[in-house]
């Protein structure tokens, strides 16, 4: 393992083919055992976000000034709107294109995502996400 993480002394077969081994006390665990699927409506507070590739989930109008265009916002009809937590990550029913972002911000965001929760204390976003306000593919270019 070159670079700048040392090996682990001690590695096991994770049962995943494509993950192989993994250090002896580590767990797999499925996904859907960390996360639930987030299906609250907007609340009347929540502000529009925007998730985007490049930026990750941030507000509509921050998207609007940093990109010099507009966007289609929802002024009446917010029933269609999804809530959206601090630490949740939005999935763009276009996944298989890199829309998995995680949102640093609460606010909403429109039905056509799937809204994803950590079931536990966010260890995920904090171990694996630093402090950034950029998406998940941000980290896995």
């Amino acid at each position: 393992m070159p670079g700048r993480y040392k090996p682990y002394p001690e590695y096991k077969d994770s049962g995943v083919e494509w993950l192989r081994e993994i250090p002896t006390h580590w767990e797999v665990i499925q996904s859907r055992r960390l996360f639930a699927q987030r299906k609250e409506r907007a609340r009347a507070e929540d502000e529009q976000l925007t998730a985007s590739q490049k930026h990750g989930v941030i507000f509509q109008k921050d998207y609007m000034e940093l990109e010099n265009q507009r966007v289609v916002q929802v002024i009446s009809g917010s029933e269609i709107l999804k809530h959206v937590e601090a630490n949740d990550f939005v999935i763009s029913m276009r996944s298989f294109q890199g829309g998995l972002e995680w949102c640093k911000f609460p606010g909403s965001v429109s039905s056509a995502y799937i809204v994803d929760s950590q079931r536990s204390v966010p260890v995920f976003s904090q171990r694996i996400l630093p402090d950034s306000e950029c998406g998940l593919n941000h980290y896995l270019k």
